[in-house]
């Protein structure tokens, strides 16, 4: 039961931090990997997880409806298949087709040494700059500036370091990669399992300090430091053998 009240909290602060940022895509591909890590080793009831998917499709579709994506006077069946299309637009066909309507601008910027990368964190901190980098892109490709646009890794690395950098930081990317994923497989946790799924999708789109902590990279790594110091709650012998006897048979699953 305990786990239960745990995984419902985290499907409910996910869906009041969308409601809030207007970021989308991003914590809905976080509920999916907590979904189905919560189906495949923790044993979440199957309805519960198709509820809970349910409700975080149907709160993406909302605030995109919200957010003024979809057209005027579109049925809701329209709507519907516009909001699964977005999903998968947002998911394959966005970052190309953005950096290829913004070349003008990283082209005629690049290499900035550094810079490019400062800005966007200048933003992280409370009073921070309020249009970076990636806003002055998203502008540029059409939208508004309190859109952002992120770079693809090649292009990023060669904005902030050049030719160099291009050459490096993929090198540094994929041996950091390595050493996340060993760690990952080398406990038996809900939690890792769940964080190699998430980062299976996302981890493309941490190439910057920035993308780093936007996307759940920062978040990721304190579960990563914390969870081999969590230990399982273990149960006295006895107490499950008079739980048995006064009450319905517990999962075996809760105790360990």
């Amino acid at each position: 039961f305990y786990k239960s009240i745990q995984f419902w909290l985290v499907v409910i602060v996910a869906v009041v931090a969308m409601l809030m940022t207007g970021q989308r895509f991003i914590l809905v591909v976080l509920a999916g990997t907590v979904l189905v890590a919560s189906y495949y080793v923790v044993g979440l009831r199957l309805r519960a997880l198709v509820f809970a998917g349910l409700l975080m499709t149907a709160t993406y579709g909302g605030l995109t409806v919200l957010l003024g994506r979809l057209p005027e006077g579109t049925t809701p069946m329209n709507a519907a298949g516009a909001i699964i299309g977005n999903i998968v637009d947002r998911a394959v066909i966005t970052v190309p087709r953005q950096n290829t309507l913004t070349h003008p601008v990283w082209k005629q910027l690049g290499p900035t040494m550094g810079s490019s990368w400062l800005d966007e964190l200048s933003g992280i901190a409370p009073g921070g700059a309020r249009v970076r980098f990636s806003n002055v892109l998203h502008s540029r490709a059409g939208g508004s500036e309190e859109g952002n646009s992120p770079l693809a890794l090649p292009i990023d690395s060669w904005l902030a370091w050049g030719w160099g950098g291009l050459l490096i930081l993929p090198l540094l990317f994929s041996v950091a990669l390595s050493a996340i994923d060993r760690i990952l497989l080398s406990r038996d946790s809900a939690i890792f399992f769940g964080l190699k799924v998430y980062l299976a999708i996302v981890v493309p789109l941490f190439y910057s300090p920035y993308l780093f902590i936007l996307y759940g990279g920062a978040v990721a790594a304190v579960l990563i430091a914390v969870v081999p110091f969590v230990r399982p709650v273990r149960i006295a012998p006895h107490a499950v053998r008079a739980s048995t006897r006064s009450g319905p048979a517990r999962d075996s699953r809760l105790v360990t």
